[in-house]
C-alpha cells in the first residue's frame, strides 16, 4: 500500500465517521511525515537504456564476454543519482454556489487529476490535501 492509498483509506474512514477527527488528524500527520528513504544505488533510466544500446554494439562475437556481461559492466559504471520527489500545486478551476461556495473544482498541476471538494476542504486545502492521490506529487502551494 502506498502512502497515498493509506491516506485515501484513512480519509474514507473519517468520512464514514468510523474514526474521530483528532485520530484522523494524527494519522494524516504521521502519514505525511513518511519520507521516501534515499536510494543509494539509483541510476537514470534514460542513461541505462542508452548505455545498454551502445554497449550491445561493443560485443565482438567472442566467447570471453557475452553481450549481457558487457551491458552489465557498462550499467554498473553509471554514476548514482538521487531521485527527487515531484512537487506541484493545486489549481482552483471553478467555485460553485449561490453567494457562498458550495463546492470547488481543483486540479493537480502535474498530472491534471481533478477533484470536487467542499468549502471546508477548500478553506483548508493546503492542510488537508498535501499530496495528489493519483500521482503522489507533494503540493507546495
Amino acid at each position: 500500500m502506498t502512502r497515498e492509498e493509506l491516506r485515501d483509506y484513512v480519509e474514507e474512514q473519517r468520512n464514514l465517521d468510523i474514526i474521530p477527527y483528532h485520530v484522523y488528524s494524527t494519522l494524516i500527520d504521521g502519514i505525511d511525515t513518511l519520507e521516501q528513504q534515499p536510494c543509494e544505488d539509483a541510476i537514470s533510466r534514460e542513461d541505462a537504456i542508452k548505455t545498454a544500446i551502445e554497449s550491445a554494439d561493443d560485443w565482438d562475437g567472442g566467447y570471453n564476454l557475452t553481450r549481457a556481461d558487457i551491458i552489465e559492466k557498462a550499467i554498473k559504471s553509471l554514476p548514482s543519482v538521487q531521485p527527487k520527489a515531484k512537487t506541484g500545486y493545486w489549481e482552483c478551476n471553478e467555485l460553485f454556489g449561490d453567494g457562498e461556495i458550495q463546492f470547488a473544482n481543483i486540479r493537480c498541476s502535474e498530472c491534471g487529476n481533478e477533484m470536487r471538494i467542499s468549502p471546508y476542504r477548500y478553506n483548508r486545502l493546503h492542510e488537508l490535501e498535501k499530496y495528489c492521490s493519483v500521482c503522489g506529487c507533494k503540493m507546495e502551494g
